[in-house]
């Protein structure tokens, strides 16, 4: 870990989530405690890889918690985890939230609201408790309409490529999705 402390007092250990490789160059980490075992044997595979890199060996240890039925059958099955099958990662493409998701993007894409560097250039902060949203913002939000039939037209450009389609994905899930975007 590389950070502000001089080199001869080096941070001895560093607690953080699994996320914590982001940002950070952990080149020299040997060591990795995890507080639980992991949910499968990818998320494992992920977590204990961040040790030994560069050639050095690496140390994991994993506490598995007396009371978690998940961690005490790793502990009496560890290779499982530790050698278990990394299932390849799935994506549905026909799942409702996805689509839906992927709907508002080219939303905003489209719309190219400024949403600037804060929020306070989106919201009313000075209006509490109800915090709304600016009046430009709230314009521009209103173009949603118009912008309608050009963002049904490139929807149903992308949701082309999924076979097959979902019965739920028909015209009136389309107009409604578009409708609710501003809400």
């Amino acid at each position: 870990f590389r950070g502000d402390a001089p080199a001869e007092r080096p941070l001895p250990y560093l607690v953080c989530s699994p996320t914590m490789e982001l940002g950070i160059d952990i080149a020299d980490l040997d060591i990795v405690h995890l507080r639980n075992a992991p949910p499968t044997p990818a998320n494992y595979a992920q977590r204990s890889g961040r040790a030994g890199r560069q050639g050095q060996p690496g140390l994991i240890l994993t506490f598995c918690g007396a009371y978690s039925n998940h961690d005490q059958y790793f502990f009496h099955r560890p290779v499982e985890m530790a050698a278990g099958i990394v299932a390849p990662p799935r994506l549905d493409l026909t799942s409702e939230a996805l689509l839906r998701a992927h709907l508002h993007a080219l939303w905003l894409a489209e719309l190219r609201l400024g949403l600037g560097d804060s929020i306070e250039r989106v919201i009313d902060t000075d209006q509490k408790p109800a915090l709304p949203l600016r009046e430009e913002v709230q314009e521009e939000l209103a173009k949603t309409e118009s912008l309608a039939p050009h963002l049904k037209m490139l929807f149903r450009q992308i949701t082309q490529t999924v076979q097959p389609l979902p019965e739920w994905l028909t015209e009136a899930w389309i107009d409604q999705a578009i409708r609710e975007i501003p809400s």
